[in-house]
This record gives structure tokens, C-alpha cells and sequence, in this order.
């Protein structure tokens, strides 16, 4: 799918969707990847999205989270966490109850 349009940020945010990093029972698994674009190498936080291990995506904290999220006009969580000097991925996993 195409990457979402790139937003404003205070620090120059690189963003990269859809990686893959490894596949289990034949299914694919992802993860959507934000990084400041200047002074690496950068602490990483794995962020997990919600949903009781059945429901959800990992787009639940890569996409907008409405309009003003974190302080920052249209920003996802990981966006706003590279913003702030770390690389940020949020990781899609199999769901129960596979």
C-alpha cells in the first residue's frame, strides 16, 4: 500500500513501511520503521499495538493518530518518537488464534 504523505516534524523524520523481518506458518510479518535522518546510531523502541493478541495492526501506531497526536499535527506515534532521537518500529504479529 502507498506510504502515507510525509508531515511536518520539528526533526527531519525518515520513514519506511511495510519492511519485512520475518515470516511464521507462511505469513508474512512487518514492521513500519521511523528514525531521525541525521546521528546514528539511534536507540530503538519496539512498539506493540493493542488489542487483546486478536485484533489490531501495526498501523494503529505508524499512521496519524487524529488530527494534533503527541503535540504534533498529524503525527504517528513512532513518527513523534523519532522526532524526539530514537528509531521507532511498530511490529505486526500473528493474532490469536493462530
Amino acid at each position: 500500500h502507498p506510504a502515507p504523505a510525509p508531515r511536518l516534524l520539528p526533526t527531519p523524520v525518515v520513514r519506511h513501511y511495510d519492511l519485512p523481518y520475518g515470516r511464521a506458518d507462511g505469513e508474512d510479518l512487518q514492521l513500519d520503521l521511523a528514525r531521525p535522518r541525521d546521528g546514528a546510531p539511534f536507540p530503538c523502541v519496539v512498539c506493540l499495538h493493542g488489542g487483546a493478541w486478536k485484533a489490531g495492526s501495526r498501523k494503529d501506531l505508524s499512521e496519524p493518530f487524529g488530527e494534533v497526536s503527541f503535540g504534533l499535527p498529524g503525527a504517528s506515534l513512532i513518527e513523534v518518537l523519532a522526532d524526539r532521537g530514537f528509531a521507532a518500529a511498530s511490529a505486526s504479529y500473528r493474532l490469536a488464534p493462530k
